[in-house]
């Protein structure tokens, strides 16, 4: 039994992350070293080092505690969810880019305009763009694509993620 395919690819599975787990905190290591150098001032880079691993650690035994508790199938629905309005931002961004250089029309009906409460370049701006792909300044196609994207992806992906789609019983996938 122990020459199956399946127990090999477990082991080989165990191995990797093993493997892994050994080359990740070398890596960071070499890392550390080479910025503590450039930085030129050791004792900030220890400290920033001894708090960033502090951090990680707390985060992560954070993580694993509450883990436990966590429905995998909730879990994904909702980052399904997520990836799907972020998704539509960067379709939002891509017709930005396109009106930006003539390909698309549209580029003068700015239909959203926050840059007074979101100034490009600021903490808030930045962050609303690289979250959600928010700019200060939305044309009306930027909005109807946003909007349409949703319309269509969101039901699709909540009628397959719906617990009435849900098989009663764990389908098992032989390898």
């Amino acid at each position: 039994a122990s020459s199956e395919p399946g127990n090999f690819s477990r082991a080989m599975l165990a191995v990797s992350c093993k493997l892994r787990a050994l080359l990740l905190p070398s890596s960071s290591v070499v890392f550390f070293w080479a910025a503590a150098h450039a930085a030129g001032n050791s004792a900030a880079a220890l400290t920033g080092l001894v708090l960033g691993v502090a951090t990680a650690c707390a985060i992560g035994w954070f993580i694993y505690r509450s883990s436990r508790r966590v429905s995998l199938q909730r879990l994904f629905s909702v980052t399904g969810i997520m990836l799907i309005f972020v998704a539509a931002g960067v379709l939002s961004y891509a017709i930005a880019e396109w009106q930006e250089v003539a390909l698309l029309p549209g580029a003068d009906a700015v239909v959203l305009d926050v840059s007074r409460w979101l100034p490009e370049g600021s903490v808030l701006g930045v962050l609303a763009s690289g979250l959600f792909n928010l700019h200060a300044k939305t044309t009306a196609f930027q909005v109807v694509a946003y909007v349409a994207y949703l319309a269509v992806v969101l039901p699709a992906f909540l009628r397959t993620h719906s617990p009435a789609a849900a098989p009663s019983q764990p389908q098992h996938v032989s390898a």
